[in-house]
């Protein structure tokens, strides 16, 4: 695999909470029946019960545990991660148990084996290697990834996205619609100076709002298909010293991108 230069991608935002109206309590997600159940066969590698649960009703891809009030997490490939069950897992996919399930930390089955070196568990998870869209130096895949784990961060007003230093290609634009109620590109932004910390303002309405700058590090020798990235975003409320961010690496391997965090930081 080809190194990757150095990094990037950044995100500038500021983060100013808003008066919402009173919602109902929100309902604790209810288990399976038959989770409890699962979760010691897949702790204990008992294929011969797992298969009887699974005769029983219980859904190949179901939650079987969860993360309280924030919903479900972890399904039965998931745990065979956690609990180092190559042979569950085996059978499992056997069953048809879907590789492409995100867990409560929007992680798939090979997010948990990679971060845990359990090469055995990799090879078996490794799905048909498909070879992505690149825009502008950088695979459509590799972008889904990032949105889905680090984008969600629901701006609430005007998001200004600055794509490698200019308007974001429509495709672009509206993958990143994630980011927030209201997003534009950044030519339709303009800097101010004010007392309450907004430096990004609409050329048209002047509602402030705030700024995103994407970026993706370029490969050695400017292959688009490089298989080892760096990101990095960064949270603002102005234009330098007033946030914070974090920052990873992705490397394309077992035919998935695996996004991972490195490290973080306050300004």
């Amino acid at each position: 695999m080809l190194r990757a230069a150095a990094f990037l991608l950044v995100i500038v935002a500021a983060v100013a909470p808003a008066e919402e109206p009173r919602q109902k309590k929100k309902e604790l997600f209810r288990l399976h029946p038959l989770a409890k159940e699962a979760n010691e066969a897949l702790m204990g590698g008992d294929i011969a019960r797992m298969k009887a649960l699974l005769k029983r009703g219980l859904p190949i891809d179901a939650p079987l545990d969860t993360l309280g009030e924030e919903g479900p997490h972890s399904t039965a490939l998931h745990l065979c991660c956690t609990y180092r069950q190559p042979e569950m897992m085996k059978f499992l996919l056997q069953q048809g148990a879907n590789r492409m399930v995100r867990d409560g930390f929007q992680e798939l089955p090979i997010d948990v084996a990679d971060g845990m070196n359990n090469q055995v568990l990799c090879d078996l998870l490794t799905a048909p290697d498909k070879k992505d869209e690149v825009v502008k130096g950088i695979p459509m895949g590799l972008l889904d990834e990032l949105l889905l784990k680090y984008g969600h961060l629901r701006i609430q007003g005007i998001v200004f996205v600055d794509f490698y230093w200019g308007d974001p290609p429509a495709s672009i634009l509206s993958k990143l619609s994630c980011l927030g109620d209201k997003v534009k590109p950044i030519s339709a932004m303009e800097e101010i100076s004010s007392q309450d910390g907004h430096d990004y303002r609409d050329k048209k309405t002047k509602e402030t709002g705030h700024l995103v700058e994407f970026r993706v590090s370029l490969a050695e020798k400017g292959d688009p298909f490089a298989q080892v990235r760096d990101w990095r975003i960064r949270v603002t409320t102005a234009g330098a010293l007033s946030g914070g961010g974090t920052r990873g690496t992705a490397r394309k391997d077992y035919g998935y991108w695996l996004v991972k965090q490195t490290s973080s930081w306050d300004e």
